[in-house]
């Protein structure tokens, strides 16, 4: 069990409502074992306290049980004084308390101080009785240092006590034992060594008994925290719990740590963002840790499709800093056991002895779990053509479920292997390939012919259009590595956004596009960008060659505050716009700060704050020449829920996307809710009625504000244009109240309709 005082710790920032004083208050006074009736000359202490909890005025009466006090007269709290007596201070909140009385004796001890002249004159000290059924009372008294000592009077039990110096690390002791009958009066604790800086501590138990757990190491490290500040000296410290779980880190610069807990046989735990400032303590409370698990695997069939052992892969959902996924290799009767596993929730992966991902599921993994993997296989054959003409290629083939298969293509454009049967009737397929000395990717959808023969044939068109050109900074010399972006303009395009960079001569060359229109920009992504180029390959060109001229940037400082104060540890998107639209993400470090390098034109983006506190935020924003900052609602946020219908036995809704619109002229696409929802443990729930699929989605921590939903087809600097430019589309607008809760709804049956008639009619890619 937790101890006395570790509750009165965890209880001393809670402050809750006090009844009314009663207009009379009967004072019982209840003696302790062993101690006889108080003597004659003991006293009832009668105080009135001011907001410091210094005495401001008292009275005193004889201490005999029954005494009756009249509100008039009396203060807010009672105590006792008398030889050899101790009580605590009992508030006067009912018609009748209850006084202890326990026999007293008087504690000593002395400061010790890294530098003489930093012996501090005042102190307090705040404990309770330790041990199993003690008293459940407070000791808090404030101390007098004369030359480096001190002493105050206290129950005569084991204590657990907490000490507190100007510029100091709190220090502890615990179960400190009353003196013997030799020396009955004092109890002489020693020398209590004072350390300058910030420090942290808590509680460490066992997840299923709730016990503590002694000799856990629990070690402090700079945490990750992108834009901590320059010059800061923050070190490695490490601790370990004593037999009451306790740890304490002292000593500590400012800053923010990461804390790593550890404890034989059982799972870790991280916080990874743990503010220190200044003298003052950081309190954690408790953590538990979970006994790791162990999973008896079965495989079937027990082979993969060449006759060799599969490998699974389990991979935690939410991983924690540094964790990494664990690999069983199968034996040959498709059996294998996983150990040490954190339980959690684990992506489980069976892969081939080629590597390939043939079945992929979640699955949450307890104490001692068996799982049971069935791995249907179906035969694939077919050809990849780039403009007509056979493609040596690398294919990735995914079914759905995050399965993923890789196969290749020879000289002729033959590709065959197995995979597991689609989840719906489209497959997601990756082509690789080299064109000269550049590495060309394009990623469309393909519906497959039905299956013939027990094969499903795979027949693989890319277009032959091309976007070439060279890249150059504004004196005209090359700007080498430089990624170079092409995003098709119709919303009816297979394939997406495509990527290149630029050679050593500036020059890039993009092949596979469609004869539609491209938007061309270099750059971005938190450096320096070119101007957006259209070229339109619709026009019966089969290529282009274009000049995008890269423009240099600023470096602009922001902060993320909520109430004034910063918000260490928060992510921050930000969308661009002017003449050299960019987008990036970036992080805030321990006081909020982030660094943004910034086209010189820009004067507005819009920004998504991801921030630990568990708030998602994003809206319009001007920016400053130099400083500027998202100053995030203090009001307590709300939940939303957003539903999204389809049909899955139509293709996906792909050609654009569904983002969230907000009031303060922001948008959240649906990446970012995604990656949010995950981070939270919201819930994510997929219902299936005959051919209707339905997903709910989550939002726990979302910003009260106005909200709407739609599909788009935009880039996000053309959401972003729009977001600023308050040029949205007709939506019906929720409004998200604080603390509250709404529901938003996206049928995307009439999306999926107009991809299947687009397909229908320019045939398969």
């Amino acid at each position: 069990m937790q101890s006395t005082l570790s509750l009165l710790l965890a209880l001393s920032a809670v402050v809750l409502p006090q009844p009314a004083e009663a207009e009379s208050v009967i004072v019982h006074v209840a003696p302790q074992s062993g101690l006889a009736w108080p003597a004659a000359t003991a006293q009832l202490v009668v105080r009135s306290a001011t907001a410091d909890d210094e005495a401001a005025g008292e009275a005193t009466l004889p201490l005999t049980d029954g005494q009756t006090l009249l509100n008039a007269a009396a203060g807010d709290r009672v105590t006792c004084r008398g030889e050899d007596l101790w009580c605590p201070e009992v508030r006067l909140r009912d018609d009748s308390v209850r006084l202890p009385v326990f026999p007293a004796m008087r504690v000593t001890g002395e400061v010790r101080v890294p530098r003489p002249g930093d012996v501090p004159v005042r102190g307090w000290v705040q404990g309770a009785p330790s041990g199993d059924g003690a008293p459940a009372v407070e000791i808090r008294t404030a101390l007098t240092v004369a030359k480096g000592h001190f002493a105050f009077s206290a129950p005569r039990l084991p204590l657990d006590l907490r000490f507190t110096f100007p510029g100091a690390a709190p220090v502890y002791r615990w179960a400190v034992q009353p003196p013997t009958e030799a020396e009955p009066e004092t109890l002489r604790l020693g020398s209590l060594a004072l350390r300058p800086g910030g420090s942290v501590a808590g509680w460490i138990h066992d997840e299923e008994s709730e016990l503590p757990l002694a000799d856990a190491t629990v070690v402090a490290a700079p945490s990750e925290v992108e834009g901590a500040p320059r010059g800061t000296h923050l070190h490695r410290q490490r601790a370990k719990t004593n037999q009451g779980g306790f740890f304490q880190l002292d000593g500590m610069e400012p800053g923010t740590y990461r804390l790593v807990v550890e404890a034989p046989e059982r799972a870790p735990q991280v916080l990874e963002v743990v503010p220190i400032q200044g003298d003052a303590e950081t309190r954690i409370g408790t953590l538990s840790l979970a006994r790791l698990a162990t999973a008896s695997i079965a495989v079937d069939p027990p082979r993969d499709p060449d006759g060799e052992p599969w490998r699974v892969v389990l991979t935690p959902l939410r991983p924690l800093p540094g964790e990494r996924p664990s690999e069983v290799q199968i034996s040959a009767d498709g059996s294998g056991t996983a150990r040490d596993l954190r339980p959690a929730e684990y992506a489980v992966l069976v892969r081939s002895s080629r590597g390939d991902t043939l079945l992929t599921r979640s699955q949450e993994i307890g104490a001692d779990d068996r799982l049971l993997l069935a791995v249907p296989l179906t035969r694939v054959e077919g050809t990849v053509r780039l403009g007509g003409e056979p493609l040596a290629a690398h294919v990735v083939v995914e079914t759905g479920g995050g399965d993923r298969v890789d196969l290749d293509s020879n000289e002729d454009g033959v590709v065959a292997g197995w995979i597991r049967p689609p989840e719906r009737p489209w497959l997601l397929v990756t082509v690789s390939w080299r064109d000269g000395d550049e590495e060309q990717q394009r990623r469309l959808e393909l519906v497959p012919p039905t299956e013939r023969d027990g094969v499903l044939p795979l027949v693989i068109r890319l277009p032959a259009g091309v976007v070439y050109g060279q890249v150059v900074d504004p004196d005209g010399r090359p700007h080498p590595g430089t990624k170079v972006t092409a995003t098709p303009s119709a919303a009816a395009s297979r394939f997406g956004s495509i990527d290149g960079e630029s050679g050593s001569d500036g020059r890039f060359h993009l092949t596979g596009l469609e004869s539609v229109a491209y938007q061309v920009q270099a750059g971005g992504n938190g450096r320096a960008a070119s101007e957006v180029v259209l070229v339109d390959l619709g026009s019966g060109l089969p290529a282009a060659d274009v000049r995008l001229v890269v423009w240099p940037t600023r470096r602009v400082a922001a902060r993320v505050t909520v109430d004034g104060q910063g918000v260490p540890g928060a992510a921050v998107l930000l969308y661009t716009l002017g003449r050299t639209p960019i987008s990036m993400e970036v992080r805030t470090g321990p006081d909020g700060t982030f660094f943004a390098d910034l086209p010189r034109d820009a004067e507005q983006a819009v920004a998504t704050v991801i921030a630990p506190s568990r708030l998602l935020w994003s809206g319009c924003l001007r920016l400053g020449e130099e400083t500027w900052s998202i100053a995030l609602p203090a009001l307590p946020p709300g939940t939303l829920t957003l539903t999204t219908e389809g049909r899955i036995d139509l293709p996906p809704a792909t050609g654009g996307r569904w983002v969230l619109l907000t009031g303060s002229g922001g948008f959240i696409a649906d990446g970012t809710l995604t990656h949010w929802n995950r981070r939270l443990d919201a819930p994510r729930k997929v219902e299936r009625n005959g051919e209707q699929l339905t997903t709910h989605l989550g939002l726990p921590a979302l910003a009260a504000d106005r909200y709407a939903v739609t599909w788009s087809t935009a880039s996000e600097r053309e959401l972003a244009t729009r977001a600023c430019a308050g040029a949205l589309p007709h939506v019906d607008w929720t409004v998200l109240a604080p603390a509250g809760e709404a529901a938003l709804e996206l049928n995307l049956t009439d999306v999926q309709a107009r991809r299947l008639r687009s397909a229908d009619a320019n045939g398969p890619p």
